[in-house]
């Protein structure tokens, strides 16, 4: 009786202790606690919550409506799995799970194949728009990122290599979505092991935790596009004196204040009356007449965009300004040039003489240079005599000499123009086919030969001979307004990516593995939704929605209780008794719970018997001696 009262009083006090401490405990807990949000349903999320620029494409990784590998035009959307067993490709490297997924999402966005952090893709072709910002680093920080320049789009691989390289089987591949000071969202695949790709939010805590230090690995590399890192669109007018980037907090003097809605042209070193310091974003070529609130643009040099290095604005230019909270300068459009009248026309005969190359250039920018190249070599280049010629007449100021026919060869030639703007840019506009004859032909066309098949991404080429001459022309084949897909579900066509709205035609019934069940496509095998099994408690061995059965373990006290804990399952137990002596008799006690029956008195065979005969406990007896 002793130790049972014994026991229970350990019993309370532990408890007690436990109460005492379940604040502190707690307390720990939440500095780590679970993801702030998951996204695995595409119509609670939209591209333009983590970029404008890059919004559409978001939007069409999130729905699956994009052709993310090359060897498989399948639907990828949010809350849908890769197969974690197949290898998928994208241009130049091939891979499988995690690393795959994020490779191919960041190749759609930005263009480059980040590959193993190396600068260069899978064939050694070195990256176009992407730097890594940080490497062989042992945690995340909003501090670190911000030092960075980690912006939308970063590419996060992470190794379980002390050095800090690349590990191709231990590590985890991620694309940054946001992040601040408290938290940081990111995209993902393969999390679970399953393949499941979704969007994370986690403190930056329990993102070290659960990325990093529970699983003995640190940061391989990151990878940022240099176009992608802020590109300031959000700015706050303060005071008129200084704009404050929403997106990355980034500080910039402004010193003007936008209270008139008046454009003109100002000169010296200040406007408004405060100094005119930098801009920043790119430089707009093109300006219009802005409202009140709209946003600003303005004419200026490049310095450097991605270092936070702005744009100054030239004293002088002209600039269209507008009080407003949300100041944008808006980035120059592409240039565009046409040429119309021009001679030699394409397919054209033109004899063994001399004759004019004519033709009308217009731009939409000040042009500084147009080259005319004849089967690839330069033969004529024109200059501009000022900075702002955006149309040209080629025969009276552009080549200005005539082309001498007369020594070309017989056959086909290729005449090509290009041009320059003010702004360095360049670009070819014209290319056409023409034939030197001695004689002109009265030519007699078969029925031509298709010798490039149209698809739905170009157009095709039909190429017709003179029976006579021997001469070739070509006809443009329209392109196909038809698309091909693998499936009724792809999403994607085949030949030139072109997206459509697709319907899944689910099963009825569920499909299911050990944590989660869902509807699965019966064309492609897509999922709707993964939802985790639902069970009644612990004990419970049937999922109430989709049937799965799980192998269960019930929970008892000991091995003599009859009764679960958790559902009051029965079970047959029975217990291990010794007899136990006492001062008035003895009892039957479990070895294992403890419990015990009724006492009973001890047995003696007759009043000078010693020891009972059920327990063996000894007593002092008195003998009645008597002469023998």
């Amino acid at each position: 009786m002793k130790k049972i009262v014994k026991r229970v009083f350990s019993f309370l006090l532990v408890f007690v202790i436990c109460c005492l401490l379940c604040p502190q405990i707690t307390l720990k807990a939440s500095a780590l606690d679970a993801d702030l949000g998951v996204i695995r349903d595409p119509a609670k999320v939209k591209g333009k919550d983590y970029s404008t620029t890059y919004a559409t494409k978001l939007d069409n990784i999130f729905n699956g409506k994009v052709k993310l590998f090359t060897n498989d035009s399948g639907s990828f959307p949010l809350g849908s799995s890769l197969n974690v067993n197949k290898t998928y490709y994208v241009p130049s490297i091939s891979g499988a799970q995690c690393y795959i997924y994020a490779q191919a999402v960041y190749y759609y966005l930005f263009g480059d194949v980040v590959c193993h952090g190396y600068g260069t893709d899978g064939n050694g072709k070195k990256w176009s728009d992407s730097k890594i910002v940080i490497s062989n680093a042992t945690s995340f920080s909003y501090e670190s990122f911000q030092k960075a320049g980690v912006g939308f789009g970063a590419y996060i691989r992470t190794t379980v290599n002390k050095d800090g390289s690349f590990h191709g089987n231990i590590g985890h591949s991620m694309l940054v979505l946001s992040y601040d000071k408290s938290s940081i969202t990111y995209l993902d695949c393969n999390d679970n092991g399953r393949g499941l790709i979704q969007i994370h939010k986690r403190s930056w805590g329990n993102f070290n935790e659960e990325e990093l230090y529970s699983v003995g690995r640190r940061v391989s590399h990151i990878v940022q596009c240099i176009s992608a890192m802020c590109s300031h669109e959000k700015y706050v007018n303060k005071d008129g004196k200084f704009g404050v980037c929403n997106n990355c907090g980034q500080v910039y003097d402004w010193a003007a204040t936008f209270s008139s809605k008046t454009a003109g042209t100002y000169k010296g070193d200040k406007l408004f009356g405060a100094p005119l310091r930098s801009a920043p974003y790119e430089d707009a070529a093109e300006t219009k007449t802005l409202g009140y609130g709209s946003k600003v643009e303005v004419l200026g040099s490049c310095i450097n965009a991605y270092k936070h290095e702005w744009y100054k604005i030239k004293i002088g230019d002209k600039i269209y300004y507008s009080f407003s909270e949300n100041l944008k300068f808006v980035e120059r459009s592409a240039l565009k040039v046409q040429c119309t009248g021009f001679s030699p026309a394409n397919n054209a005969e033109i004899e063994k003489k001399t004759q004019p190359v004519m033709g009308t250039v217009t731009s939409n920018y000040p042009l500084k240079k147009i080259e005319a190249y004849l089967n690839g070599k330069l033969y004529a280049t024109w200059t501009a005599a000022n900075e702002s010629t955006t149309k040209v007449n080629i025969r009276e100021t552009v080549i200005n000499e005539k082309l001498v026919f007369t020594s070309l060869s017989e056959g086909k030639h290729t005449i090509t123009l290009k041009a320059a703007d003010i702004h360095g840019r360049s670009t070819q506009f014209h290319s056409s086919v023409f034939y030197v004859v001695t004689k002109t032909c009265s030519h007699k066309w078969d029925g031509g030969k298709v010798t490039k098949a149209a698809t739905c991404k170009e157009e095709g080429v039909k190429t017709y001979t003179c029976s006579s001459c021997k001469i070739t022309k070509t006809e443009v084949i329209a392109k196909l307004t038809s698309h091909t897909y693998n499936n009724a579900c792809a999403s994607a066509c085949n030949i030139c990516g072109a997206i459509r709205d697709v319907t899944h035609s689910y099963e009825p019934h569920y499909s299911y593995d050990w944590s989660y069940h869902w509807h699965a496509c019966a064309v492609c095998g897509a999922y709707d939704k993964l939802d985790d099994h639902v069970y009644d408690n612990d004990c419970d061995p049937s999922c109430n929605i989709c049937r799965m059965t799980r192998s269960i373990t019930h929970t008892y006290d000991n091995d003599c209780d009859p009764s679960c804990n958790v559902c009051g399952a029965e079970r047959d137990a029975g217990h291990n008794f010794e007899w136990v002596a006492g001062e008035d008799g003895h009892y039957l006690q479990c070895t294992i719970c403890e419990g015990f029956q009724d006492t009973e008195d001890h047995e003696y065979d007759y009043p000078c018997d010693a020891s009972c005969n059920i327990c063996g406990a000894e007593r002092n007896v008195n003998h009645d001696f008597g002469w023998v």
